[in-house]
C-alpha cells in the first residue's frame, strides 16, 4: 500500500525518537531496580535482593551492578554463581582501569576461594584447539579458555557438563566428574573438535534470569560478562546515520514547503487557479513541510551532539553502591 508523504514524515519522525527513548527506559528501569535491591540488601532480605540486581544488570551492565549482585548471591550462599560473578567483575574492572573495584573484588574471591566448598579446575589443550569459550553448565568462565584455573561446584549425583566453542570448530560438550581435593587442581582435556563453521554467536552480555538449581543445591552460574564496550565509535556511527537522516528531513521539508508557497492559493500566485483541490493539496504540503523541518532539525542536533560527545575511550562501568560487610552485617553504601 502507498504511504502518503504526511504518513512517510510521521514515520520518519517516530523512527528518530524511538531508539532514545528505548534507551531512556532501559536505563531508568535499571536505575529503579538498583534502588529496591539496595533497600532490600539493607533488610538483608537477599531472596528478593538478588533477582532485581539480576534484571537491572540485563538492562544496564554495568560494573557496580554486577559487583552487587556478586555480594548478594554471596550472603545468600550462593558460592558458585557468586565467585564467577566477582570474577567476570575482576575482568571487567581490569580492562576499565577500576584498580579500587578490582581490589576489592579480589578480597571476595580469596575469601570464597579459601572456604574450600569449591574444586579447583584447569582446560588442557594438548592439540591446541583455537578455543574462544568455555562454558560449564552452559556457563561461561571467563579465561578458562586461556589456561586460567577456575573453580567450579563439585559434583554431587551428575556430571558437569563442560562445552568447549573454538574458531572454525563443531562446539563439543564433554561430561565431567568434579571432585574437590585440597588444594589440587583437576585437569579437563579438550575432546577432539570437528571441522565446522565458525561459531558467531557469543555468550549473553550478563546473567540471565535465575535458571533451576544444579544438582545438590547449587545455583546456576551466569552466562557471561560483557567486557567493557567500546562506545565511541558505535556512538559517533549512530550519529552520522542520526544526522543525515536529520538533513534527509530539512531536505524534505524544504521541497514540501517550496510547493506549498508555490501553491495557486499562495499569495499572489494564481497558477494554478485557487480551487478547493489545490488549497488542500496545499494545506497539505505545509504541514508535511512543518513535520519534516522539525524531525529533521531536531535529527540534525541530536546527530552532532552524539558525533561531538562520542567517547574514544572504552565505557566505564557506572557507578554503584559498595558493598559492605561487617561481623553480622551485610548491606551497602554510597555509589562510586
Amino acid at each position: 500500500m502507498k504511504r502518503s508523504p504526511l504518513t512517510a514524515a510521521a514515520l520518519l519522525a517516530a523512527a528518530l525518537v524511538t531508539p532514545g527513548a528505548r534507551a531512556e527506559d532501559r536505563s531508568a528501569d535499571a536505575e529503579r531496580l538498583f534502588r529496591e535491591a539496595q533497600q532490600l540488601l539493607e533488610a538483608r532480605d537477599y531472596a528478593n535482593a538478588c533477582p532485581k540486581l539480576e534484571r537491572a544488570f540485563s538492562l544496564d551492565h554495568k560494573l557496580g551492578t554486577l559487583i552487587n549482585l556478586a555480594f548478594c548471591h554471596k550472603a545468600q550462599e550462593t558460592v558458585w554463581l557468586a565467585w564467577l560473578e566477582f570474577r567476570h567483575a575482576e575482568v571487567m574492572a581490569t580492562a576499565q582501569g577500576r584498580t579500587d573495584r578490582r581490589d576489592f573484588v579480589r578480597q571476595q574471591l580469596t575469601e570464597i576461594e579459601r572456604k574450600g566448598k569449591l574444586a579447583l579446575v584447569v582446560v588442557d589443550n594438548p592439540r591446541g584447539e583455537p578455543i574462544t569459550e568455555v562454558l560449564v553448565e552452559d556457563r561461561r568462565v571467563p579465561e578458562a579458555e586461556r589456561g586460567a584455573v577456575f573453580m567450579v561446584e563439585p559434583t554431587t549425583t551428575v556430571d558437569r557438563k563442560f562445552t568447549f566453542r573454538a574458531t572454525g570448530r563443531k562446539p563439543v560438550d564433554r561430561l565431567v566428574k568434579v571432585v574437590r581435593g585440597d588444594k589440587s587442581v583437576q585437569h579437563v582435556t579438550v575432546p577432539p573438535m570437528e571441522p565446522g563453521e565458525e561459531e558467531a554467536a557469543s555468550a549473553p552480555a550478563g546473567p540471565a534470569t535465575p535458571e533451576p538449581s544444579l544438582e545438590g543445591g547449587a545455583p546456576a552460574a551466569p552466562r557471561s560478562t560483557p567486557p567493557p564496550a567500546e562506545v565511541g565509535g558505535t556512538q559517533r556511527l549512530f550519529g552520522w546515520g542520526v544526522l543525515g537522516a536529520g538533513v534527509v528531513g530539512v531536505g524534505v521539508g524544504s521541497w514540501f514547503g517550496v510547493s506549498a508557497l508555490g501553491n495557486g492559493c499562495a499569495g499572489s500566485s494564481k497558477n494554478p487557479p485557487c480551487t478547493d483541490d489545490v488549497k488542500r493539496a496545499g494545506d497539505r504540503d505545509a504541514t508535511v513541510s512543518t513535520i519534516a523541518m522539525a524531525g529533521g532539525g531536531v535529527a540534525v542536533a541530536a546527530g552532532i551532539a552524539l558525533v561531538l560527545t562520542a567517547p574514544r575511550t572504552p565505557a566505564r562501568g557506572a557507578a554503584a553502591v559498595t558493598p559492605t560487610v561487617g561481623l553480622g552485617y551485610a548491606g551497602l553504601h554510597g555509589r562510586f
